[in-house]
């Protein structure tokens, strides 16, 4: 009876550490394995380069190169428009905000590194809600700023998606 608790033991000790080592670079969060990676380029044609700076690194936390200089990038994405919002979801019982849902869209165009369109224009949207609390405005700020910065990672690995998808089909 004893062996058989002992095998049964290391069968799933076997299979947790081969399940947990098999999943490797997605258990992490990286998008890409590292001998897929390719290289990006990243504009803006508005002037806001806080979107920009914030998209980049959110591109870089995700596993993305980030050429130094637009000729060695294998891909060029142009980011054409971003809009973002934040409107009240819910009212408590006093008519005041109990809920916020953020919103944010990017729409964007990718190159390849000949200069031709690679597909159509394409946008990266979320939504997110996060609860208000009139008590600790503070706490509530910083909850705000968090779910923007992740939104704004949701919406690099979007992109990352789509990128995916077109060079699959060899679009450089």
């Amino acid at each position: 009876m004893r062996k058989k608790v002992h095998f049964f033991l290391t069968c799933c000790v076997l299979c947790s550490l081969l399940t947990n080592t098999s999943c490797g670079w997605q258990v992490r969060g990286h998008d890409y394995p590292a001998g897929d990676a390719i290289k990006l380029w990243l504009e803006y044609e508005d002037t806001q380069q806080l979107l920009l700076q914030e998209l980049t690194q959110a591109l870089k936390k995700s596993g993305l190169i980030i050429s130094k200089r637009k000729q060695d990038a294998d891909y060029i994405v142009v980011i054409i428009e971003h809009r973002n919002s934040r409107k009240i979801g819910t009212y408590n019982s006093g008519l005041r905000a109990a809920e916020y849902r953020l919103f944010e869209q990017v729409d964007f165009v990718v190159y390849n590194s000949e200069g031709f369109l690679v597909g159509a224009k394409s946008t990266a949207s979320i939504e997110r809600a996060f609860n208000f609390i009139e008590q600790d405005v503070m706490a509530s700020s910083y909850e705000e700023r968090s779910l923007k910065s992740r939104m704004k990672l949701e919406i690099a690995r979007q992109i990352i998606g789509h990128l995916r998808t077109v060079h699959g089909k060899g679009g450089k």
